[in-house]
């Protein structure tokens, strides 16, 4: 009997996937088709505004959107949102910018979505012409923000529980805002300032450039690739901050709280990592100022050239090979287990190296 109705309740299943199927394709599989409740798009462009209007003043575009939003380059300015019984857009032009803004009619709760059919009447396009230098602003609520190729004037995005990837792109300054999600820089060029949040998310900076670079985020990792900076800031909880082939020229500080560190190949004048229950670690460092510090967790330090070194932890081991002669640096070191370095010595460098209840190992090189 048992066996008979799992039967039965397999050949229903079927039965409606084959339906499902057989609608969607009866509709010339458009997945607009199985949205619960339909809706228009609309397309604003030079034909929508009139005819005549070549939007050559372009010089600001603003968008709140609901659902995900992409702004890519084109021959012409256009925008394409959908409208339903739900909500509408209202939609302006004046003076050389463009608003389009979210306006809800009537609570929309939650429907169906079957695959994706109706989250894509949320999905707003926005295409500018490939030589237009305009300040973007774009705010969305959960859904994904996408930003890619060409120079902008500013460069502003925000949203919540949905990602936010910035590719190919330049501005005077560029922040990007998320929650609960992911945020990836790609080859992204800020004259002044480059700035990103989000919260239990990734957040990834490949190939950028910024006279000041900043990066937060919590429950997540901090990856930071090939990157050319004034100064950096970069920030994390409960997970781990890598930077990888960096030139920096006047500062950089990587923090995170139960979450190792990890710096290779790294220009600057000073480098500071800190952290707590977790690893620091150095790889080919060149710096001036270098400061490195944890509680519970070891540092190593390989390659190192500094003339002001500091690398401070508690129940953890401190190793590595400093690029430079005995000679030339003044040693203060401490700890109550083993101990190759001995105090002192004349040098115009300096080397501080404490732990507590573990080893402390270093050779020189040069």
């Amino acid at each position: 009997m048992k066996r008979m109705l799992i039967i039965i309740g397999v050949m229903c299943v079927i039965a409606g996937a084959v339906s499902v199927i057989g609608g969607f394709a009866a509709g010339g599989w458009n997945i607009a088709a199985l949205d619960p409740v339909p809706s228009t798009r609309m397309v604003y462009d030079s034909k929508t505004a009139g005819g005549e209007e070549t939007f050559e003043q372009l010089n600001a575009v603003g968008v709140t959107a609901r659902g995900r939003v992409r702004v890519k380059r084109g021959a012409a300015f256009a925008v394409e949102y959908s409208e339903c019984e739900y909500f509408r857009y209202d939609v302006s032009y004046e003076q050389g910018q463009f608003r389009l803004d979210y306006v809800e009619l009537k609570p929309y709760g939650i429907q169906i979505d079957l695959f994706g059919a109706g989250s894509k009447k949320f999905a707003v396009e926005v295409t500018l012409p490939q030589t237009a230098k305009v300040d973007v602003s774009v705010e969305t609520e959960n859904g994904s923000v996408g930003v890619e190729c060409g120079a902008f004037g500013t460069l502003a995005v925000k949203t919540a529980n949905a990602s936010v990837r910035l590719a190919d792109v330049a501005a005077e300054t560029v922040t990007a805002e998320t929650q609960n999600a992911a945020l990836r820089l790609e080859n992204v060029t800020a004259a002044t300032t480059l700035i990103a949040t989000t919260s239990n998310g990734s957040l990834t900076c490949d190939s950028c450039q910024a006279d000041d670079l900043r990066l937060a985020t919590k429950n997540g990792t901090v990856k930071i690739y090939g990157g050319r900076f004034g100064e950096g800031k970069a920030s994390t909880t409960n997970s781990s901050v890598r930077a990888y082939d960096l030139e920096v020229e006047r500062s950089l500080r990587l923090d995170s709280n139960n979450g190792s560190i990890r710096v290779e190949d790294a220009t600057t004048e000073s480098l500071e990592a800190i952290t707590s229950n977790a690893s620091v670690k150095f790889y080919n460092v060149k710096t001036a100022t270098l400061v490195g510090k944890s509680t519970n967790g070891a540092i190593r330090a390989e390659d190192v050239t500094g003339d002001d070194i500091t690398l401070t932890t508690t129940n953890g081991s401190v190793k590595g090979t400093i690029c430079a002669p005995r000679s030339a640096y003044t040693v203060i070191s401490s700890t109550d287990g083993s101990n190759n370095l001995t105090n002192g010595g004349s040098g115009d460098k300096k080397l501080t190296v404490t732990t507590t209840n573990s080893s402390i190992k270093f050779e020189f090189v040069g």
